[in-house]
């Protein structure tokens, strides 16, 4: 089973879910994107779908390299979309 974490706003409203995942778990358009983008040669820490509180779904790729972490966030296409997650 898949784990879930839930982020709130300071009062108490909710503002968006992660979903970890497995790479099997995301869109082939994703996986393709990600393997043809810049940091297709870091290290994945961890795949997540993060779900808005405005309904909206991204996929997020945790990567790292030597001592550097990012993430890059992608929709459902394979586009790169920017910011910490879907708004």
């Amino acid at each position: 089973p898949n784990t879930y974490r839930a982020y709130y706003h300071m009062d108490g409203t909710w503002d968006y879910t992660e979903e970890y995942i497995e790479e099997s778990q995301l869109p082939a358009a994703v996986r393709e994107s990600f393997s043809k983008s810049r940091y297709a040669d870091w290290k994945v820490s961890s795949y997540n779908i993060i779900e808005s509180n405005k309904g909206k779904k991204s996929y997020q790729i945790q990567i790292v390299k030597g001592i550097e972490k990012n993430s890059i966030y992608f929709d459902k296409t394979g586009k790169e979309v920017k910011g910490k997650k879907a708004k």
